[in-house]
């Protein structure tokens, strides 16, 4: 069984987090129209705001959390729900500091949850028969679970990529385009 990724590129507003989200909605309808099981954004795709800037403050990670609530939500509204979107955002890791993280929405809820400071090797999420791990910015994708995955997906450089089991990209090649590029696993 094969799974239809769509690897989204895209330039999110900074501190804009509505806006970002509707974005967000867009190119997932536009993702399910093409048969996409697994739709995945780049690294920081919900705040357009690394955690080393002061603008990613309690407040902004706190709308991010509820846009993902609501986006899970609204994803399975309309329909969506029963697709996997993957989206890089700013969350909050030790101390209550801002980290990258990234998010797996499915079914209306936010499924799982990773950030670059979690301990696990990897996080794996399953799809189409498909397992998936997930890798924020330019990690490494390796890992005591990496046996167990048919692909990882990464988050970064304001575009989402997969890459095989060594961290090598697998496909597609970065578009020059910001858009949509979909990519089959399996």
């Amino acid at each position: 069984m094969t799974a239809t990724v769509a690897l989204v590129k895209a330039r999110p507003e900074p501190g804009a987090v509505g806006a970002n989200q509707a974005a967000i909605l867009q190119y997932a309808r536009q993702a399910d129209q093409l048969g996409a099981a697994v739709i995945v954004f780049p690294e920081l795709m919900l705040t357009g705001i690394g955690p080393d800037s002061p603008a990613a403050d309690d407040d902004l990670r706190r709308l991010a959390d509820e846009a993902l609530t609501d986006l899970a939500r609204t994803l399975d509204r309309d329909g969506l729900g029963g697709r996997h979107l993957v989206v890089g955002t700013t969350g909050t890791g030790l101390a209550n500091l801002p980290v990258n993280a990234a998010a797996v929405l499915h079914k209306g809820k936010v499924e799982l949850e990773v950030t670059d400071q979690d301990t696990r090797p990897m996080a794996v999420f399953a799809a189409r028969g498909q397992r998936f791990g997930l890798a924020l910015g330019r990690a490494a994708p390796g890992g005591g679970r990496a046996g167990d995955l048919d692909a990882v997906l990464v988050l970064a450089d304001q575009a989402a990529h997969v890459s095989d089991l060594a961290g090598n990209r697998v496909g597609p090649a970065a578009p020059e385009h910001d858009g949509l590029t979909l990519c089959r696993v399996g």
